[in-house]
């Protein structure tokens, strides 16, 4: 199956759609924890807190726009390369979990942090495994959007604050509150119990 088939062939079932939207808004709460806990542990210095308080925390427009597009486009040609042909390659003379996991550590290479090092490993195995199960690298760029587009949406245009999700980065770190963690839980539990209905589902009669 050729990339090209793959997006002309992409199904755009509803129940895949939500799953997939729900679970990485849960990821997203779940892993954004992590990381605090990681920057506990391994505090940024306060150059990098000042640096990424600058570039993320700006309030200028015009530069929102940039980096919200910059960043879109820079999503969808990663997953297009490194799932869309890397692995789909990789697939073609490996087995899935030896395929999957030299994806994960070479994205590790590329991006690493041991700020970010769960995060990035764990985001791999799973936009990997479901590029395996959909067959379609649509699936995997509209997870990568809705997984990496979300915070900054939530910074730039939620109303509400979130400790430790959403507000500025800070020498001393900042938790977030628990009631938002069982909700990162809710929302990665239902969203991953829609997916797998779909799963099982597909091939007999769809879901509607």
């Amino acid at each position: 199956m050729t990339l090209s088939t793959t997006i002309t062939n992409w199904n755009t079932n509803t129940y895949k759609v939500i799953a997939i939207f729900l679970s990485t808004c849960g990821l997203n709460i779940i892993l954004s924890e992590v990381n605090n806990i990681s920057h506990h542990f391994f505090p940024l210095s306060k150059k990098i807190i000042t640096t990424l308080n600058q570039i993320i925390f700006t309030d200028s427009r015009s530069l929102i726009i940039i980096f919200l597009v910059s960043t879109t486009i820079n999503i969808v040609l990663k997953e297009i390369l490194i799932r869309g042909i890397v692995l789909k390659g990789m697939l073609n003379k490996y087995r899935p979990e030896i395929a999957i996991l030299s994806i994960a550590f070479f994205q590790i290479l590329i991006n690493f942090s041991l700020y970010n090092l769960l995060t990035t490993l764990t985001i791999s195995i799973l936009l990997s495994w479901l590029y395996i199960q959909t067959k379609s690298i649509l699936d995997c760029i509209l997870a990568s959007l809705f997984f990496n587009l979300l915070p900054y949406l939530s910074i730039y245009f939620s109303p509400f604050k979130i400790q430790g999700f959403n507000t500025k980065f800070s020498a001393t770190v900042e938790f977030q509150p628990l009631w938002f963690n069982l909700l990162g839980i809710i929302l990665l539990t239902g969203g991953s119990w829609l997916f797998f209905k779909y799963i099982t589902s597909k091939n007999n009669k769809p879901l509607k």
